[in-house]
C-alpha cells in the first residue's frame, strides 16, 4: 500500500503530494486525513504530513517508508475538500491551507529515547552508569545530557549496544484534575462509621459528606474539609473512595453566569424571518438578513440555534471582532449552557485545543468566534449563520487570504445546509446578489418598537466659524452635559488611536518617521514614545527637535488617547473608558471594560470602530461621532460604503433599551451621500448612489478584482520585478485570453511604499466573474511555478483574490 503526504512545512518548492510506502504493521490503522511523520529529503529529516490519498498503485520512483501515525490527530474528508478548495480559490499552498483547520495545540514535539540492544554488556563506568539508567526500560535524551553521558551513549549506539527511538507527541497535551469517587451507599454509612476509630473526626466527616456527591475534586475536598492524603488513605485501604483522574476542560473567559430558561418570544416579524430559514434546514439555501440596529436580529439566531441543536446537529456563529463575542456568547450561555463553545485567536493554545475536540466530537453544539471559527470541525454541521456581515474583518489579511463569506458559502454547499448573513448595512456586493444567490429577509423596526435614535449633523465648517475650535461641537457639549446629568450613558466615536498622529518641527519641518517603514509614528502621551502602526518600532520622545535642535518640536493631530484627555479636560466628572486595540490588548481587558459599561461604572466610552459593532447597553442614550469624514478620505473605492456603515452602526448603539437616543455627527462635508444616507439610515437611498458610481468606474460588484503586492528589501530590484512580472502577465494573459478580458493597472507603489525595510509595488487586475478561473491558472502559472524566472530571488508576490483594499 502507498500513501501521498501533503507535508505541513510552508515551503512553495516542496507544495505538493510526496508518495511513501506502508509498512505491514501500519496498513490496518492508516486512513485517508491521518497525521504522519515521514522521513524527508537527502538527511530523511522527520517532517510532519497529513495523508491526502491511499493507493496500491506503485510509483515509478523508489520510495521510503511512514515512520509514525499519530493515530489521535487527522483531518476529516470534509476538511481535506476544503483545503484543496482553499488552495484552488485563494492561491495558498497546502500548507497554509492545512492550517486554518488545526488547532495551534496540533503542532508536534520530537521525543527522543535511548533504550538498550539484547547484547549490551557495560565495559566501563560510565557504560555502567548508562546501563542502570536504561535496564528498566526507554529514558529520555534529556535524561542523558543532564548526566554528562551523552558521548558514551553515541559510541554505545554507534555498536549497536543501545537502540535510539525517535517519537513525536502533540505539544499540547489533554489536562487531568485528581478527584475522589465514592464507593459507599447511603443506607450503608452507619454500618461503615461504626467501623472507624472514635478519634478518626476527619474520615467520618469524608464518607458524610462524599455519600452525599459521590465524586468531588481532591483539591476542593481538601480545603473544604481541612484534609490531606494520608487521611484519606485508610477509606482507600477499606474500599470506600478511590482516586480518578477527570479531565479537565480549559473554558475561554466569557463562558460564565448561570443558565436562564426565560427566552423572549418572538416578534411576528422576527418569527416570519424564522420559518423561512427554518423550512430549508437541510438545503444549501442562503439568505441575507437586512435588520436595522436593535431589530433583534440576535433572538432570531438563538431560536434557529435552538431548533437546529434539537435536531442533534451543531450551528456556527461568527462575529466579526474578538471585542463582541463576551456579549454574543453572555447570551448564548445564559440559553444554552455548556453547549456553547468559543473559538478565537486570542484563546490560549490550550484553550483552542480543548474548544477543537469538543466542537470535533459533537460534546458542543453551538460555535460562536470570529473569523477562524468559520473552520470549526464540526461534524454535523446544521447552520452557519454570520452576523454584521459587512465587515471587512472576515477577510483575512494573511495568506490564505480567505474571504469568510465565501468560505461560508462553499460550507454551505459542501453540507447541503443554509447560510444566513445578517447585517444593518449590507455590503454593496452582497446586497447586489440578492438579484440572484441570496434571498432578501427584511427587519425594519427596532424589537422595542421604540424608534431609530434622532440623528443631528453638525457642520464642523461653521462651528469653527462661531469660533468654537475645540473637538466638541455646542450641540454634542450640551447634549453630553445633559446625559451626564441624567445619569444615563455615551459613547463617543474617533477612529484614530494614539495620542496624536505625528510628531514634527515646526521650525525645520523635520516629522519623526519609522526608518523601516514608509510612515510617521504615532505619538502616545502615556509612554511619551511614538510607535510605528506596521512594525515594532518605537522610540522616546525629545524635547528638542534632533535635526535643528528647535524647541518647537511638538506633536499634532489626535487619536483616541488625546481624545481621552480633553473629555477629562472638559467634563471632569465623568467617569471615561477607552475601547482601542491598545487598552485591550491583555488578556480579559476587553471582557472588564465592556463589564464595567454594563455595570454602569463608566459614563462615557470613547472607542475606535470597535465601538460600532454590535455592543448593546441599555443604558446608552447618547452617541457622538467626532470627526465623520475620517473614513471617508481614505483613496479606497469602498471609501463612503465603510463611512456610511461606520457612522449607521455607531448611530445604532443608542437607545437600545427603554430610553430613546440620539446622535450627533460630526462632519466638514455634510452634503456626501454617504453622510446623508447614515442621518436618514436610509440604506436603500445610498446603495443607489454608490451602485452608479461602482458600474461607471467599474469596481466590483461588476468586475473581480486581484491585487499582486511585489515586497523586497532592494528598491530597483523590487521595481524591475513588479515590470517583469507586469510584462509577464500580459503575456500569458493574450494568450489564454484577450488583453480586452483584463484590465492592468500598474505597476505602480502601493500607498504605503515600505514596511518593516521593504519595498511594496502593486499590480491590480480588473476582470469579468467568467474569466475568473481562467485567471487564476494564468496568475497561479506566472507567480508562483514561473516565478524564478519572473522576479528575483529576493522577491515576493503577494497574492490577494477579491481584495476588499487596495492599500
Amino acid at each position: 500500500m502507498f500513501v501521498k503526504v501533503l507535508l505541513t512545512r510552508n515551503t512553495k518548492a516542496i507544495d505538493m503530494a510526496f508518495t511513501y510506502h506502508v509498512s505491514k504493521e501500519f496498513e490496518s490503522i492508516i486512513r485517508k486525513g491521518h497525521k504522519v511523520i515521514v522521513p524527508f529529503g537527502k538527511g530523511d529529516s522527520l517532517q510532519e504530513g497529513y495523508v491526502l490519498e491511499l493507493t496500491d498503485q506503485a510509483p515509478v520512483h523508489k520510495t521510503k517508508d511512514i515512520y509514525q501515525i499519530i493515530e489521535d490527530v487527522f483531518l476529516t474528508l470534509k476538511q481535506l475538500e476544503g483545503i484543496q478548495w482553499l488552495r484552488d480559490t485563494y492561491l495558498c499552498t497546502y500548507s497554509e491551507a492545512i492550517q486554518v483547520f488545526v488547532p495551534p495545540g496540533s503542532r508536534l514535539i520530537k521525543k527522543v529515547t535511548y533504550e538498550m540492544s539484547k547484547d549490551f554488556e557495560a565495559t566501563s563506568e560510565n557504560q555502567e552508569k548508562i546501563y542502570q539508567l536504561i535496564k528498566e526500560g526507554p529514558v529520555d535524551e534529556e535524561v542523558l545530557k543532564n548526566t554528562q553521558l551523552m558521548s558514551t551513549a553515541l559510541s554505545l549506539l554507534k555498536s549497536k549496544k543501545i537502540k535510539k527511538k525517535v517519537n513525536f507527541q502533540q505539544k499540547v497535551k489533554t489536562t487531568y484534575k485528581k478527584i475522589v469517587l465514592c464507593h459507599l451507599e447511603k443506607k450503608d454509612l452507619e454500618d461503615a462509621l461504626s467501623q472507624l476509630s472514635k478519634v478518626a473526626v476527619k474520615q467520618s466527616r469524608v464518607l458524610e459528606f462524599m455519600t452525599e456527591v459521590s465524586a468531588y475534586p481532591y483539591t476542593d475536598l481538601a480545603r473544604e474539609l481541612n484534609i490531606n492524603k494520608s487521611t484519606l488513605k485508610p477509606l482507600v485501604k477499606m474500599g470506600y473512595i478511590t482516586f480518578a483522574d477527570q479531565e479537565v476542560m480549559r473554558r475561554p473567559e466569557g463562558i460564565r453566569g448561570g443558565v436562564s430558561k426565560f427566552k423572549f418570544p418572538l416578534s411576528p416579524a422576527q418569527n416570519q424571518v424564522f420559518q423561512q430559514v427554518a423550512c430549508n434546514f437541510n438545503k444549501d439555501k442562503k439568505f441575507l438578513l437586512q435588520g436595522v440596529t436593535g431589530s433583534g436580529k440576535t433572538e432570531v439566531y438563538m431560536a434557529l440555534a435552538e431548533k437546529v441543536v434539537a435536531s442533534g446537529k451543531q450551528v456556527i456563529i461568527l462575529v466579526p471582532e474578538i471585542a463582541l463575542t463576551p456579549q454574543m456568547v453572555g447570551k448564548f450561555y445564559k440559553r444554552f449552557g455548556h453547549n456553547i463553545g468559543v473559538v478565537h485567536s486570542k484563546l490560549s493554545m490550550g484553550e483552542r485545543f480543548d474548544q477543537y475536540n469538543s466542537i470535533m466530537s459533537s460534546d458542543i453544539k453551538i460555535v460562536i468566534g470570529a473569523r477562524s471559527a468559520i473552520f470549526a470541525p464540526c461534524n454535523d454541521l446544521g447552520l452557519i449563520i454570520i452576523d454584521e456581515a459587512h465587515e471587512s474583518t472576515y477577510k483575512s489579511d494573511s495568506n490564505p487570504r480567505y474571504n469568510t463569506l465565501e468560505v461560508a458559502e462553499f460550507l454551505s454547499s459542501q453540507n447541503n445546509v443554509p447560510l444566513l448573513l445578517a447585517s444593518a448595512t449590507p455590503s454593496v456586493t452582497t446586497y447586489f446578489q440578492t438579484h440572484s444567490t441570496y434571498d432578501l429577509l427584511k427587519l425594519d423596526q427596532r424589537f422595542n418598537q421604540k424608534p431609530l435614535p434622532k440623528v443631528h449633523l453638525v457642520d464642523m465648517k461653521e462651528e469653527l466659524i462661531q469660533g468654537n475650535k475645540t473637538i466638541f461641537s455646542e450641540l454634542l457639549s450640551e447634549k453630553i452635559e445633559d446625559r451626564l446629568n441624567k445619569k444615563e450613558q455615551i459613547i463617543l466615536f474617533f477612529n484614530k488611536k494614539g495620542f496624536a498622529s505625528f510628531v514634527s518641527c515646526r521650525n525645520c519641518g523635520y516629522v519623526v518617521k519609522c526608518p523601516r517603514c514608509d510612515v510617521s509614528l504615532t505619538y502616545h502621551h502615556a509612554s511619551q514614545e511614538s510607535k510605528c502602526s506596521y512594525c515594532d518600532y518605537k522610540i522616546k520622545i525629545q524635547s528638542h527637535c534632533p535635526v535643528c535642535k528647535s524647541s518647537y518640536f511638538k506633536y499634532f493631530g489626535s487619536g483616541t488617547e488625546k481624545v481621552e484627555s480633553l473629555i477629562k479636560e472638559r467634563f471632569p466628572g465623568a467617569k471615561v473608558a477607552r475601547l482601542d486595540s491598545e487598552t485591550t490588548s491583555k488578556k480579559g481587558s476587553l471582557e472588564a471594560i465592556i463589564s464595567s459599561v454594563e455595570n454602569q461604572e463608566v459614563d462615557i466610552l470613547l472607542g475606535t470602530q470597535m465601538v460600532a459593532k454590535g455592543l448593546d447597553f441599555e443604558k446608552v442614550t447618547l452617541v457622538g461621532a467626532l470627526s465623520a469624514d475620517m473614513s471617508l478620505n481614505i483613496p479606497d473605492y469602498l471609501a463612503s460604503e465603510k463611512t456610511f456603515q461606520l457612522l449607521t452602526q455607531v448611530a445604532g448603539r443608542a437607545g437600545r433599551g427603554a430610553l430613546e437616543g440620539e446622535v450627533v455627527i460630526q462632519t466638514y462635508t455634510p452634503e456626501h451621500f454617504a453622510i446623508q444616507g447614515s442621518v436618514s439610515q436610509d440604506y436603500d437611498a445610498f446603495y443607489r448612489e454608490e451602485i452608479k458610481i461602482r458600474e461607471a468606474y467599474g469596481y466590483p460588484p461588476f468586475v473581480e478584482l486581484a491585487n499582486l503586492v511585489i515586497v523586497g528589501p532592494n528598491e530597483k530590484r523590487t521595481i524591475d520585478s513588479a515590470f517583469n512580472l507586469h510584462r509577464e502577465l500580459k503575456r500569458f494573459i493574450k494568450k489564454g485570453l484577450s488583453e480586452e478580458a483584463v484590465e492592468i493597472l500598474g505597476p505602480n507603489p502601493c500607498i504605503i511604499q515600505k514596511i518593516n525595510h521593504k519595498y511594496r509595488w502593486q499590480i491590480i487586475l480588473k476582470f469579468d466573474k467568467m474569466d475568473l478561473e481562467r485567471l487564476r491558472n494564468i496568475i497561479h502559472y506566472v507567480c508562483i511555478k514561473h516565478k524564478k524566472q519572473v522576479v528575483t530571488s529576493d522577491v515576493y508576490i503577494g497574492i490577494n483574490m477579491s481584495p476588499l483594499n487596495l492599500l
